[in-house]
């Protein structure tokens, strides 16, 4: 699908997302997000084979973009913190060709969780409580869902996804 919009398009990304953030051209989101072209996609077969992964929008999301022929790349500089690398030089020479989106050195890291636990100290807190207490419920209620090929049945929030379903 990727050629006839791009005659010389490849597929260059071929893992699951793009080490936590993006950047997109408007023109190529309107294109390749746009009910016709996403319609066009099988996601049936593609939850078929692919299961839980094809709902995420980090593959929902490089189907869409790589259907209409658009690069999906991660930034070097933007990389996937891993936490079973190895140590061994040799072994982990073949890790990073395997998992590009591994870099050490990369400026952003993705996944860096091991502070998430952390408490944060009295004073930071107090500044943070009160812009937190002005902004009201920002809980993630569940993922919006739409169902018939056009989209236009909106199903309530938060309910499961609607069972895949052929253009």
């Amino acid at each position: 699908l990727g050629r006839e919009r791009d005659p010389c398009f490849s597929l260059q990304w071929m893992h699951f997302g793009l080490a936590g953030g993006s950047y997109f051209r408007t023109a190529a989101v309107l294109d390749a997000f746009a009910p016709e072209a996403v319609a066009r996609l099988d996601w049936g077969a593609i939850g078929q084979k692919e299961t839980d992964k094809a709902w995420s929008s980090d593959f929902a999301m490089h189907v869409a973009l790589s259907a209409r022929g658009f690069t999906v790349f991660p930034w070097e500089e933007a990389a996937q913190h891993m936490k079973n690398a190895p140590t061994d030089p040799t072994q982990l020479e073949a890790f990073a060709k395997k998992w590009p989106a591994y870099n050490p050195d990369a400026a952003f890291q993705h996944n860096h969780k091991e502070h998430y636990s952390d408490v944060v100290d009295k004073a930071e807190a107090g500044l943070l409580s009160k812009r937190l207490d002005s902004l009201g419920d920002t809980a993630c209620h569940g993922c919006v869902w739409f169902s018939g090929k056009d989209f236009a049945h909106r199903l309530p929030v938060p309910s499961a996804a609607p069972p895949p379903q052929d253009p």
